[in-house]
């Protein structure tokens, strides 16, 4: 689901140490703790689709959570929705040891992994919570993928979106803005890898979101509390649009 000159995702996640799985897996690290008040306060959803879902972290935390769920993982990298679906064979993957809906080792019956590029998205169903961090800023044609997300959202349910920001444009364009291809950045080229975001092609934005979708936007915190991690949150602003 990303944009051809980007990352070659399914060798990265063939090749990728679980630490650096991690490291790439930056819904697991800013969400987790977010979701659940947002399902508290807005009430828990029947079925959630999980685009762009990778190592499967937030895919397995609201299966194991919430096994009234259906929950369905997303992904272009076959490599990783393979071992994902092993995962759940076995039991899914203690990613963090205080999770504790991460800690049975049952098989998880109420998850699955598909395969899906965008901006194609018809997953040939509609979901209550389509949830996507972090994924556009790899996808072009973003306006139509956008659409394509929202398309699969059922009446009276919601997408959340964790959007590339003008804020971290700014801040890419400082810090690889004069780096050549082929510079490193651990696993990532920074230059491949963020082409879209440094182009301005993928950055996303209240407005814009409003002029593709016909919605506003609302920020995620109008709901939950806000964690003290302002970076994350100018950089990668997480919203949800009712639908």
């Amino acid at each position: 689901m990303t944009f051809e000159r980007t990352i070659d995702w399914d060798a990265f996640w063939c090749e990728a140490s679980d630490h650096e799985q991690m490291k790439a897996s930056a819904s697991g690290e800013h969400v987790l703790e977010i979701l659940p008040p947002f399902f508290a306060a807005k009430g828990i959803p029947s079925s959630f689709a999980d685009i762009g879902c990778g190592s499967g972290m937030v895919t397995f935390e609201m299966a194991q959570r919430y096994p009234e769920m259906t929950v369905i993982g997303y992904d272009a990298a076959e490599s990783a929705l393979e071992s994902n679906r092993e995962r759940a064979r076995v039991g899914g993957r203690a990613e963090r040891e205080d999770s504790e809906a991460t800690r049975t080792r049952e098989p998880v019956a109420n998850v699955g992994f598909e395969q899906t590029v965008l901006p194609e998205f018809d997953p040939g169903r509609e979901f209550e919570v389509v949830f996507s961090y972090c994924t556009l800023c790899y996808v072009a044609e973003t306006d139509r993928a956008l659409r394509n997300l929202y398309e699969a959202v059922e009446d009276g349910g919601y997408l959340i979106l964790g959007y590339v920001s003008h804020h971290a444009r700014r801040h890419f364009q400082e810090r690889f803005g004069d780096s050549t291809p082929g510079s490193s950045l651990g696993q990532f080229d920074p230059v491949e890898r963020f082409e879209l975001v440094l182009d301005g092609e993928s950055v996303l934005s209240y407005r814009r979101i409003h002029d593709v979708l016909g919605t506003w936007p609302r920020s995620i915190w109008s709901v939950v509390e806000k964690p003290d991690m302002q970076w994350a949150w100018e950089n990668v602003p997480l919203v949800w649009v009712p639908k």
